[in-house]
């Protein structure tokens, strides 16, 4: 089908409906009777087929307006005119507008790779999660782990071809299948028979499980590789050894060194759903179990889970500067849950799930995924159940270790610290990629053997970012202008006065030694990588040593370099 003017949202519709792959016997279920809806809003209406006496009546929205003004293709979804169990879910983009479009030949679409499910679109009685596993258990006869929270999908797309309608028909029966399946506790029409096999093979549900038994060390540094990144080999290999092992690890290293960016690269291999979180001075138990919050309705409280509990759905808790926080305080009512390796223990926690419309409330109970559930006195809980796979990694900055909160002797045992240094093996490698194209062949090879130097030395605080940060100061005076080799070294001495001058006060810190001979130390290496000529180089000691936060150390610097005070 095609259109002698450019297309619009309704006209997209109209192909879609129409095409073959929309209701083709193809896909993990299939669509008839299709309908455009017209008195009540734009999308389409049928019935959802899955086997020979498996259907369901449906009900796709569409929102015209998201699609016109940002070319998002956002969809709510009703099953047997239900109450809408998926809520302006977005599935993808269009590169280029439809608007822009002559024919469906023109038309691209990029789709999500996974639709979440929140608690939100369910309806105002909540999904019964644990009737709906207890179900599910009894039919196949073997237990099923429940999730937690959000309850993420991945969805897969039948037609692996670049046509964007094959695509889009097959993520909407995909969607629509998932919100059949979500939906099946929540309405009234869609019951499990327990003498039919269910909507879903089982291995047709794509969990949630955890990455570890795939996680290896090359799985890693190939990852990080392919983005330019380079890690000591030896670090990476205690990560996944201790990861492997069960234990949760603390990265610790200076400023800049990569602790985030390698626990960021941990936690993708780890689990599909992460959740990641900075600490802070402020945090208590609250942010990282829970709280009480004001009920959306007004009427009385709700429980709303910290980032531990809404991690285990995802198999991983990421927490940035961990030491920021009073760790014991946080982590106490956790202790006996990150020291229970089998997974056999549970821990009442202080909170409770208040109760609706005559409900009785929740105790808040987290267990290990072999706890023995029927020893829990009350059946009245809410569980979240954590895999033998769960983990936790945080980063520790070494700079402010006598600043911020300490690990007791009890909490530390539940966690493996593994420093992080500079990969000076990659140096070569790491100023290349910094220096390239910043001022011409002169100034480019300068600047290469300079960063080059300063990535090479044992010192800490010339950590990757810091010298990355210093050839990008220097790419910003130049403005794509070419420059001689004299310029790139003066363009170094004041890109590090920009980027390091504030920070030197702390270097003492990084070595245990309280006086001025470490920051001496990172200027005499400085000098040795530009090799500038006295001249520039003392005005630069002039300048950087007024710096306030280098008072105390002016005059060491002043004699040690310039000769007087």
């Amino acid at each position: 089908m095609s259109y002698s003017a450019f297309m619009n949202h309704q006209n997209f519709l109209d192909c879609l409906v129409q095409h073959d792959a929309m209701t083709s016997n193809d896909g993990v279920v299939n669509l008839s009777d299709l309908e455009l809806l017209h008195r009540r809003g734009f999308g389409f209406k049928g019935i959802a087929k899955r086997g020979n006496n498996r259907e369901c009546k449906f009900s796709l929205s569409i929102q015209p307006q998201k699609l016109i003004d940002d070319n998002t293709l956002t969809c709510t979804i009703k099953l047997n005119d239900s109450s809408p169990l998926l809520i302006e879910t977005d599935l993808g983009k269009f590169p280029t507008p439809l608007s822009d479009c002559k024919n469906i030949d023109d038309i691209s679409f990029g789709a999500a790779p996974a639709i979440a499910f929140p608690r939100r679109n369910y309806r105002i009685n909540g999904f019964d999660q644990e009737k709906y596993v207890e179900e599910l258990s009894q039919i196949y006869g073997e237990e099923i782990t429940p999730w937690c929270e959000d309850v993420t999908l991945e969805l897969r797309v039948d037609d692996p071809e670049d046509d964007a309608v094959p695509k889009i028909a097959s993520l909407l029966k995909n969607i629509i299948l998932a919100t059949w399946f979500e939906g099946l506790s929540t309405t009234g029409k869609t019951k499990l028979d327990q003498h039919e096999h269910f909507l879903v093979d089982p291995e047709e549900i794509i969990s949630e499980q955890n990455k570890l038994n795939e996680l290896t060390p090359n799985l890693v540094t190939n990852s990080l590789a392919a983005n330019g990144l380079y890690f000591d080999p030896n670090v990476i290999k205690d990560c996944v050894t201790a990861l492997k092992a069960g234990h949760n690890i603390i990265l610790s290293g200076a400023p800049g060194c990569g602790k985030s960016i390698l626990a960021a690269e941990l936690t993708k291999h780890l689990g599909t759903n992460p959740v990641s979180c900075t600490a802070t001075t402020s945090w208590t138990s609250d942010d990282l179990v829970g709280r009480y919050l004001p009920h959306p309705s007004g009427q009385g409280l709700s429980f709303i889970p910290g980032f531990f509990l809404k991690s285990i759905a995802g198999n991983v808790l990421m927490i940035d500067e961990i030491n920021r926080c009073d760790l014991d305080a946080c982590f106490g009512e956790l202790f006996t849950i990150l020291a229970d390796k089998t997974r056999t223990q549970a821990q009442h926690l202080p909170f409770c799930e208040p109760g609706r419309e005559g409900n009785p409330s929740k105790d808040v109970v987290v267990a290990g995924e072999h706890f023995e559930k029927d020893s829990l006195r009350d059946d009245n809980v809410r569980l979240y159940s954590i895999s033998k796979d769960f983990r936790i990694i945080g980063t520790m900055n070494s700079f402010d270790r006598s600043r911020l909160h300490q690990f007791s002797a009890a909490l530390s045992r539940r966690f493996s610290v593994i420093p992080v240094g500079k990969p000076t093996q990659h140096a070569n490698v790491l100023a290349g990629t910094f220096s390239q194209g910043i001022g011409g062949a002169q100034y480019n090879g300068a600047i290469n053997g300079a960063l080059e130097s300063l990535l090479e030395s044992n010192i800490e605080f010339l950590s990757p970012a810091l010298v990355e940060s210093m050839a990008e100061v220097c790419r910003a005076i130049r403005n794509g202008s070419p420059g001689t080799a004299g310029a790139a070294k003066k363009n170094l001495l004041r890109a590090f006065a920009l980027v390091a001058g504030n920070q030197l006060d702390i270097v003492p810190e990084l070595t245990d030694n309280r006086g001025s001979e470490s920051i001496i130390q990172v200027l005499q290496t400085l000098r040795s990588a530009t090799n500038i000529s006295t001249i520039p180089w003392n005005n630069f000691i002039s300048k950087l040593s007024d710096l306030p936060n280098l008072s105390e150390h002016r005059k060491a610097i002043r004699q040690e370099f310039l000769g007087n005070e």
